[in-house]
């Protein structure tokens, strides 16, 4: 096809296109003729993604400019142009000074308003090439819709606080992968309503990576915990929630889970530029607009570009658009439903039919600070909009009851006040968040709840039964014995505490009279080993066995790796057994710094230099690693290294080797003479580290 733009900047005078390429920074070797220097400006100049990131660094002003332009098939006289966007001045005078003095100039020295000689049907004009106005964005132009005056809920600042105040009441169950299990799904439920079970599963499982990174809550063994950034962040404004939310989103470096199922190949995205693009879109859309997302992606594609380019996927090589338009109308649509739902950007009406068809695209509006109020005797209604760093001290004290879509209801009862009070926590602090947060109460509000107050109290003690109450009388006749009792409740019998337990027994000891404990508790039974672990502990037994000091190998017992063994499957056995007889194995794990430090080669008889480097010089030749019992420092500590030979030196009268060590992962000398043993090891990929380089 042919390029209209190239042949309209090669007519232009060779003036403007020295300005052109001065004002675009396009190099122009000195002397340069018009072909080079009409090859160079249409190399820079002359691409659609060139047209698409220069008309978003304009102006409003310009912007406009081109856009009325582009419709003005047939250009624009100099007359109008002076007119409308400001006068052009001369090439020589825009060569002393080529800063644009006016929207025209602008437009000029871009190369994108190019002045065409007059012909005899057409006088002298300025024109668009055909190319520019194919390439430039078209203006959003969308489907007038019926206003809809709403402000988009932030689904996220809901879920995240009750996650958060759940935590607090006991750890929740999660999964081994770090997701919460379904049975916690189904109990934070009925605290969303009216969210369903299909939308709350998406939205947790998207949010509680953010929750970690941001060190809100933490997985502590199989539940999951609130950690004090999360009680300070239950203290923030809503507007500061949200905001902390949105910018750990943006910034996380890992691919959604909402994203996984339309994209299999996820490859060198730039995550946080590419969300930060949909943001970009949404807050294009006009607020208040009822809109259809079936058409949104084609019209947003057409005004702003595609939406994955080289850009997004700025780490690997881009030569096409990564995505076709199916799949990035189908990721887009994805991204309206989830994350831009979910943090407000969109809110979707409730339609005949039931289907999310058409969106709005909300205004995030600061909510107002709702208070807590007063219900029925012992009742609080707690609005999702109001603070809930005091509701982490009413927890202990009272129970969820019912929540809708504007409030929480709680319930305070005898039972849960002497639920908290048992479990540690002063009563005094849930009267003063109350007066805090609500006021004084009504009359009979309180009515049984001040009453429920600690009657029993429980102490571990350990009890002392005499064989005859005589026998307890002549021990506590001498006060090195009594002073450790705490009381006697019956003839024979007396408390003790658990820490005068010891003192005590010493006392009876030193007159004579024994002391019998009763059985502890049986533990619980251990859990039985999984095979895997069994064959880990196994092949570590063996290698602990073959390199530990003989001081300490000689108190393993035998039986212990009959029973790691006889936990595997033949399978496993076969390829311990394949493990353990490969000697390389063995050798590249004492190279990685597993050896013992007090472990010392097995003596052997130093072998004779000669055979040394005949071995040396094989093993170069063959290129195979070799095991070297070395002399290092010539101290006469010896220890073993798998190296990979590479070339033998000569240098004042010694012979070097020149070897890649896999202990050091890098290249080192050694000394020809102080090598006790020299063994060649066979090349597999198996015991044998990559050289790098």
């Amino acid at each position: 096809m042919m390029n209209y733009w190239a042949g309209m900047l090669a007519e232009v005078p060779a003036t403007l296109q020295r300005l052109i390429a001065r004002s675009q920074r396009i190099s122009l070797p000195r002397r340069c003729g018009a072909t080079e220097r009409h090859l160079r400006l249409r190399q820079a100049l002359c691409h659609a993604r060139t047209v698409r990131a220069t008309y978003a660094a304009l102006d409003p002003q310009a912007q406009a400019a081109l856009q009325t332009l582009r419709s003005r098939r047939g250009g624009i006289t100099p007359s109008e142009l002076q007119t409308h966007y400001g006068q052009v001045r001369s090439w020589r005078q825009m060569e002393r000074d080529p800063r644009p003095q006016s929207v025209s100039e602008r437009l000029v020295l871009l190369g994108w308003l190019l002045p065409r000689p007059a012909t005899p049907r057409h006088p002298a004009h300025y024109l668009v090439p055909p190319e520019v106005r194919r390439w430039m964005p078209q203006p959003l132009c969308l489907p007038s819709g019926r206003n809809v005056a709403t402000a988009a809920p932030v689904p996220v600042l809901r879920v995240t606080t009750t996650i958060l105040l759940a935590c607090a009441e006991q750890p929740l169950p999660m999964c081994a992968d770090g997701s919460l299990r379904a049975v916690t799904l189904r109990h934070v439920l009925p605290r969303l309503a009216p969210i369903t079970l299909d939308e709350l599963g998406p939205l947790v499982r998207w949010l509680l990576p953010l929750l970690r990174d941001q060190g809100l809550v933490a997985q502590h063994g199989t539940g999951c915990v609130l950690m004090p950034a999360g009680q300070r962040f239950l203290a923030q404004s809503l507007s500061e929630q949200r905001a902390r939310l949105e910018a750990a989103w943006l910034q996380s470096p890992r691919p959604d889970s909402w994203i996984r199922p339309f994209l299999p190949d996820r490859h060198g995205i730039d995550w946080p530029l590419l969300r930060r693009r949909l943001c970009s879109w949404v807050e294009a859309l006009p607020a208040g607009v009822l809109l259809d997302t079936t058409l949104l992606y084609d019209q947003l594609a057409a005004t702003l570009g595609p939406l994955a380019d080289a850009h997004t996927h700025g780490f690997r090589y881009v030569q096409r658009v990564p995505w076709q338009r199916r799949r990035a109308a189908t990721i887009f649509q994805a991204a309206l439903a989830g994350p831009l739902t979910w943090l407000g950007y969109i809110s979707w009406p409730v339609e005949a039919d039931h289907t999310r068809r058409h969106c709005v695209r909300g205004t995030i509006a600061q909510p107002a600070d709702q208070c807590w109020q007063y219900g029925t005797a012992g009742q609080l209604y707690i609005p999702h909009t109001s603070s809930h760093a005091a509701l982490l001290h009413l927890l202990p004290f009272a129970h969820w009851q019912a929540a809708d879509e504007v409030e929480t209801h709680y319930l305070l009862t005898p039972a849960s006040i002497a639920h908290g009070i048992s479990a540690g926590w002063g009563v005094d602090r849930l009267w003063q968040v109350l007066d805090e947060q609500l006021g004084p109460a009504p009359a009979g509000w309180r009515a049984g709840l001040e009453d429920a107050t600690p009657v029993v109290q429980i102490e571990a003690t350990v009890v002392l039964r005499a064989a005859s109450p005589a026998l307890l009388d002549r021990a506590t006749a001498q006060p090195s014995v009594r002073r450790h009792l705490t009381t006697r409740v019956a003839p024979g019998v007396a408390l003790v505490a658990p820490e005068e337990v010891t003192p005590l027994v010493r006392a009876l000891e030193r007159h004579g009279i024994a002391t019998e404990r009763s059985a502890r508790v049986s533990a619980p039974a251990p859990v039985p080993l999984t095979e895997g672990e069994c064959g880990i502990l196994a092949l570590a037994y063996a290698f602990y066995r073959e390199h530990a000091p003989s001081a300490v190998a000689s108190h393993l017992a035998p039986e212990l790796e009959q029973q790691l063994q006889a936990g595997l499957t033949p399978a496993l056995q076969q390829a311990l057994g394949l493990t353990l007889a490969d000697d390389t194995v063995a050798m590249h794990v004492a190279s990685n710094g597993t050896e013992c430090r007090g472990s010392k080669p097995r003596p052997e008889p130093r072998m004779a230099e000669a055979e040394i480097r005949c071995r040396l010089q094989m093993a170069l030749s063959r290129g195979q690693p070799v095991a070297l019992l070395y002399e290092k420092g010539g101290a006469g500590q010896l220890e073993e290294r798998l190296v990979q030979p590479l070339t033998l030196q000569e240098q004042a009268g010694s012979t070097y080797l020149r070897a890649y060590c896999y202990l050091r992962q890098a290249e080192r000398t050694f000394r020809i003479d102080r090598m006790h043993q020299l063994s060649p090891r066979p090349r597999t990929g198996r015991g044998v580290a990559h050289r790098p380089g």
